[in-house]
């Protein structure tokens, strides 16, 4: 059971708690994460065995500590979250996608979700930060993006810049944000020294 399948969890916690988010403190992160993953598991995992209850757990903890990362990492600069899964698309409440046109006239749309918007006020201008939340591992490269590769988030930044989504719109950046790190690789015995 991976720490992403319950991202919405911590979508939610700065939803709910507003602007007042950064302020909580450790024991009001950890009640947050207890509500939070309360509320999932009644909604979503009816009937638990004793096995489950312990990772759900262990999960909870991993939330909430989840939660004090995020909270730390809005705390460093001035930027704020501003939308949530933000869909670019064709449904009602999604940013319409850039339409392209190629040379041989073929349209291109990308279309997708954005896991998080930020955004900083300044001089009139309103600049975005794009985050997408990673399982694993991921690093960003510039030769990859020289070459037309792991794109998708400054395809998301260029997007917001162009479609009225925001006011006064300027691209401020990309940030991809460790939710759930890769296993550590071990032996059997130490795998089997974490169980319960």
């Amino acid at each position: 059971m991976r720490v992403l399948r319950f991202w919405p969890l911590l979508q939610l916690s700065p939803r709910r708690s507003g602007p007042g988010f950064v302020d909580l403190t450790a024991d009001q992160l950890a009640a947050l994460a207890h509500t939070l993953t309360e509320e999932y598991v009644q909604a979503n995992m009816p009937g638990l065995t004793t096995r489950m209850e312990y990772l759900i757990a262990r999960l909870e903890d991993n939330v909430a500590a989840l939660l004090a990362y995020l909270q730390e990492e809005q705390r460093q600069g001035a930027f704020t979250p501003a939308a949530f899964e933000l869909s670019i698309g064709m449904g009602a409440d999604a940013v319409p996608p850039v339409t392209l046109t190629t040379p041989e006239g073929q349209t291109i749309q990308v279309i997708g979700q954005i896991d998080r918007v930020d955004t900083f006020t300044k001089d009139g201008h309103t600049y975005l930060r794009v985050v997408d939340y990673k399982t694993g591992t991921k690093t960003f490269s510039l030769d990859a993006v020289y070459n037309g590769l792991n794109c998708q988030m400054l395809i998301y930044l260029f997007t917001l810049t162009r479609q009225g989504a925001f006011a006064s719109p300027e691209p401020a950046g990309v940030s991809y944000i460790l939710a759930d790190p890769a296993p550590l690789s071990g032996t059997r015995q130490e795998a089997a020294a974490t169980q319960p």
